[in-house]
């Protein structure tokens, strides 16, 4: 269908496509790998395509749903708990609506989201972000854990090396928050740091001068 729409699009110069996928392109549902993995092919597939297609002046992006309550769903049956059990991760403590998705659809489908292309918008009633979230604090408390051993056992840090590796963590001051904090890069060409201080994050467009 994307092939046979962006053969008309061409000819007008201009379009946007809309694939719509599913948080499970980012998210691991168990006994789900098959439908994972195909939403996840969707995501990729745009990305390919938005490239592709953009010096013919069409745009591609992807909207990746989460619990939303459709006809389909509503004829699952269900028992509370398991109702219960869906809603618990989501901050929002609802299901999303057919229209909520489709305003979506719209913004992507208009003039108002002109410079995006190659993007992945979530749907999910803050579902991922709560995911994340707890990934980002593991990974803090494990670090923080870490360096209370160490001290407990009379180590002492040494000053950085001159030269690290554009992956490896780096330690600093987080202005923000005053705290010790690890510097990630997250793209050596983009020149972006993203700060995991103590459960916080701050996401940098340019690196703090004290992590170059």
């Amino acid at each position: 269908m994307a092939q046979a729409c962006a053969k008309e699009m061409q000819k007008q110069k201009s379009g946007s496509i809309i694939n719509i996928a599913s948080i499970a392109a980012i998210k691991g549902f168990p006994g789900l790998s098959h439908y994972c993995a195909s939403k996840g092919g969707m995501v990729a597939m745009s990305k390919v395509m938005a490239v592709e297609l953009s010096p013919l002046g069409i745009r591609v992006n992807v909207i990746n749903p989460g619990a939303i309550d459709t006809p389909g769903a509503s004829n699952a049956s269900m028992t509370d708990d398991q109702e219960k059990a869906i809603l618990a991760p989501i901050p929002m403590k609802r299901q999303g609506k057919a229209e909520e998705v489709a305003n979506a659809v719209l913004f992507l489908a208009s003039d108002e989201s002109s410079y995006m292309t190659g993007s992945t918008m979530v749907v999910d009633g803050g579902w991922v972000a709560v995911e994340a979230s707890r990934e980002v604090a593991g990974a803090v408390n494990a670090i923080l854990r870490r360096n209370a051993v160490a001290g407990a056992a009379g180590s002492r840090r040494v000053a950085p090396r001159p030269r690290r590796s554009v992956d490896e963590p780096r330690r600093g001051i987080a202005p923000e928050f005053g705290a010790p904090a690890v510097a990630v890069d997250v793209g050596a060409g983009a020149g972006g740091r993203v700060v995991y201080g103590l459960g916080a994050i701050c996401a940098r467009e340019r690196p703090h001068p004290g992590y170059r």
